[in-house]
């Protein structure tokens, strides 16, 4: 109950935050009007990665008190909180919980256009606070190791993932575009906004499974329109780094 509750109140954040803009905008648009949250059976994994990076601030506090950790930041009316940065090196880093299939995939390509997504964003906020980040790194925690499958994929349980740094001018221009078009729809309060990009839904999977609003949404009109400008950015980013080895 007290875990429901914690979930039930961080939907009442604002809807333009980095990891709210990482969703597709008839998804964001759902969570944040419906105030729509996870079934209790669905919050362990989230749980269990915001205990465990309290975890590490409150370890790491005591050991690099020179380092930065969780700072909310705000820039170009955009909320975010990264994980933990690095001043003396200029690395940010990014800590996530991840089942070891993402890890063996890393790479994956979607998988790394959002995780690029999110921390050049991270980035550009520090650097306009004032802080060079010369490296982005994610710290990717296996949850399952120590399991058959897990063992087959993974040889450790914490994996370092390098990051691809990318123009902050095209981050930029994505994350403005997605304020933009979700607050169009608040503003407007418009129902509903056009069927979320397959890069959002991963090909449709997350609409099947893993979407919290799939239930709403799925009983609204579809309305097939397509955000062109949307599509180009995202394969433009995703062509950037095509090619980019993610296992050194």
């Amino acid at each position: 109950m007290i875990l429901y509750q914690l979930i039930q109140r961080g939907a009442l954040r604002s809807p333009f935050s980095v990891t709210n803009l990482l969703r597709g905008t008839r998804e964001a648009y759902l969570i944040y009007t419906r105030q729509l949250v996870p079934p209790p059976e669905e919050l362990v994994f989230p749980w269990l990665g915001s205990l465990i990076h309290k975890a590490i601030a409150e370890l790491e506090k005591d050991r690099f008190p020179q380092m930065l950790f969780e700072e909310k930041l705000k820039e170009e009316g955009i909320t975010g909180i990264f994980d933990l940065y690095d001043p003396d090196q200029q690395v940010l880093y990014d800590y996530k919980i991840v089942g070891s299939y993402k890890v063996r995939d890393s790479m994956c390509l979607k998988d790394k256009t959002e995780w690029a997504l999110q921390m050049n964003f991270y980035r550009y906020m520090l650097e306009q606070a004032g802080f060079k980040v010369k490296k982005l790194r994610v710290v990717a925690i296996v949850r399952d190791y120590g399991t058959y499958l897990a063992n087959k994929r993974v040889s450790s349980p914490v994996k370092e993932v390098p990051i691809p740094m990318l123009p902050l001018d095209l981050v930029k221009q994505f994350f403005l575009h997605q304020k933009r078009r979700l607050e169009h729809y608040l503003t407007g309060q418009k129902l509903p906004p056009p069927l979320c990009l397959d890069f959002f839904t991963w090909g449709g999977k997350k609409c099947k499974k893993f979407c919290i609003a799939r239930e709403v949404c799925n009983q609204l009109p579809p309305l097939e329109e397509q955000d062109s400008v949307l599509l180009e950015l995202v394969s433009y980013i995703q062509y950037l780094f095509s090619d980019v080895e993610f296992n050194e």
